[in-house]
């Protein structure tokens, strides 16, 4: 019987997708004419909080900022062949999917994460709630906790500050990886309880 649930950030946990993400993002900027974002570093610290919620507040326009992230994922679609699983995480997902309930928790789309994942023979049936009807990572949280409360442990896997902040006030554990985007020390100092050094690593604590 399964008792454990795990979700999944995916965009820097799940999916190599760092570089691709920052071309669509500059590019989608400069189409809708906003210079604000120049570095990677800009791009960076919009995940210091929830990146929906950041963007609107950088721009100061929540239309605006819809129109980059409209415009960002019509040029993402273009892109989406060339994204591909950090190596071992699929080999985390096909395992892990048949010890646990497995969730991904997205500010992507869940059409684009699902390409992403058929596109790298990942075909187990795994639960995403992306960004196309809550950006709000808390509120999907919120739902799941509401749905799966019988569940002996969840944990929640990510690789962001603004995540770890969006998630801590639940009563569920944090953990970190040190190949996503935010350094692991930043992790830990905004309050995850570990940091995994490799998918191998992340996959022998749950198995």
């Amino acid at each position: 019987m399964v008792t454990r649930v795990i979700l999944f950030d995916f965009d820097g946990v799940i999916a190599d997708s760092f570089s691709i993400f920052c071309k669509c993002f500059f590019e989608s900027c400069k189409t809708v004419n906003i210079n604000k974002f120049a570095t990677q570093e800009d791009i960076l610290r919009l995940f210091y909080g929830n990146f929906y919620q950041r963007l609107k507040d950088e721009l100061q326009d929540e239309v605006m900022a819809n129109k980059v992230m409209e415009v960002y994922f019509i040029k993402l679609k273009r892109e989406i062949g060339k994204i591909k699983l950090f190596a071992g995480m699929d080999e985390v997902l096909m395992k892990l999917s048949k010890l646990a309930k497995i969730f991904i928790i997205t500010s992507n789309r869940e059409e684009i994460v699902r390409e992403v994942l058929i596109n790298n023979k990942i075909i187990e049936d795994l639960e995403i709630f992306g960004s196309e009807q809550i950006k709000s990572k808390s509120l999907k949280i919120q739902s799941i906790l509401k749905n799966y409360n019988n569940f002996s442990e969840i944990f929640f896997i990510t690789d962001t500050v603004g995540d770890v902040l969006e998630v801590k006030k639940f009563p569920i554990k944090i953990a970190g990886v040190a190949w996503g985007w935010h350094k692991p020390e930043e992790l830990l100092k905004n309050g995850v309880e570990i940091v995994f050094k490799s998918p191998k690593e992340l996959l022998e604590k749950f198995s």
